[in-house]
């Protein structure tokens, strides 16, 4: 039996405890994408905060399964994809449960655990495919900041993306090829200043993609951050960043994440 039979082949156990959190495909009655902050990690459970978009946070603790393996490498203080069932918030599962920093040699028990992972990543998402930064924007607006709301759902948007997406954008870019190149170079030098701060939160919601994501090593920061820059530059200043341009930055995450809120374009 393969990986993708065994994931789909897994029923919930008859248990009032938390759901173990990297096994399975699970039937979830209220599936709601949320960023989950890793609090703690004690060999086979993590405590983390979860913190979905429209819906106040709250903490949980994660039980593990055995197959893909555990919450080894899991980073303090870092977020994570998660997927809750809002009928249900004790189920929580996380997308793509960081491994830890990669080194020049990844031992193979590790990359077998990364690519099972992958796979279960995927399966997730295709059966319960993460909202567009359009429909976070909905979702969000009851809190939204009055400064830069669109911004701040294609931020989240950001911190829900998989490596299986953010592979998919850079495929765009490079589909693109030198127009896309071209966009930024015109975006950075036509648009607006922006404050430091506002330029740093784009990273923190990027971090689990570059850094300690599977598959992560082959994922380039720049576009990604170029893309999180350009949403703050059009909700902050609109007039001074050209349609044209932001169309074409912005193509490969519509593409591949969908629509992006209505204040951006």
């Amino acid at each position: 039996m393969g990986w993708m039979d065994r994931l789909r082949g897994r029923q919930r156990p008859a248990t009032d405890a938390p759901e173990s959190a990297d096994v399975g495909v699970p039937d979830l009655a209220d599936p709601v994408h949320a960023r989950a902050l890793v609090l703690e990690v004690d060999g086979a459970a993590a405590t983390v905060e979860v913190q979905p978009p429209d819906r106040a946070a709250f903490r949980t603790e994660l039980r593990s399964g055995t197959d893909p393996t555990g919450f080894s490498g899991l980073v303090v203080r870092w977020h994570v994809p998660a997927l809750v069932d809002g009928a249900d918030p004790r189920r929580v599962f996380l997308l793509e449960p960081p491994c830890g920093p990669d080194l020049p040699l990844v031992p193979d028990e590790l990359q077998a655990i990364r690519d099972a992972r992958d796979l279960r990543t995927s399966a997730l998402a295709a059966r319960y495919p993460p909202p567009s930064a359009a429909e976070l924007a909905h979702l969000m607006a009851p809190t939204a900041s009055a400064a830069h709301p669109a911004w701040d759902a294609v931020c989240y948007r950001l911190g829900l993306m998989t490596t299986l997406e953010a592979h998919a954008v850079l495929d765009g870019i490079r589909r693109d090829g030198n127009a896309w190149d071209r966009a930024e170079a015109h975006l950075y030098s036509w648009g607006p200043s922006i404050p430091d701060d506002l330029r740093t939160r784009v990273g923190a919601f990027l971090s689990h993609l570059y850094d300690v994501a599977p598959q992560g090593p082959g994922i380039k920061r720049q576009p990604f951050w170029t893309l999180g820059v350009a949403a703050l530059m059009r909700d902050l200043s609109p007039g001074d960043v050209d349609a044209t341009v932001f169309e074409r930055v912005m193509r490969p995450l519509v593409e591949a994440c969908g629509p992006l809120p209505e204040q951006l374009l």
